[in-house]
């Protein structure tokens, strides 16, 4: 006697034996956000897919005693994005990947960890 198949397993195994189409990254501009980048690149491949760091911030601060804050915030911000830029474009020598950035503001965060 030969024991059948299972067949929720053959579904399960066929659905996850494709390529990912898009990948999400947290992106804070530091080294070990690269390698996720990278590495989120590589698990899409050579398919049509798309990759999204996220990069969150620090709500802007609402106080007229936070300018600093908000200088700092601004140039925490540039270092990101240009990290990102030069990063970005090192994969795109070998790959016609779509790659963003999409940052969004937390409320929750009270002050800054620069």
């Amino acid at each position: 006697m030969i024991p059948a198949a299972d067949t929720n397993l053959a579904r399960e195994s066929a659905t996850s034996a494709g390529p990912f189409r898009r990948v999400l990254v947290a992106w804070d501009g530091s080294p070990d956000s690269v390698t996720a980048l990278r590495t989120a690149a590589a698990i899409v491949g050579r398919s049509p897919g798309h990759v999204v760091a996220l990069s969150v911030q620090a709500a802007t601060p609402h106080q007229e005693a936070a300018n600093d804050q908000q200088e700092q915030l601004s140039a925490y911000l540039r270092r990101v994005e240009a990290a990102f830029g030069v990063t970005r474009e090192s994969i795109a020598r070998s790959s016609s990947l779509r790659i963003d950035l999409h940052t969004s503001e937390s409320p929750s965060h009270r002050g800054l960890d620069l």
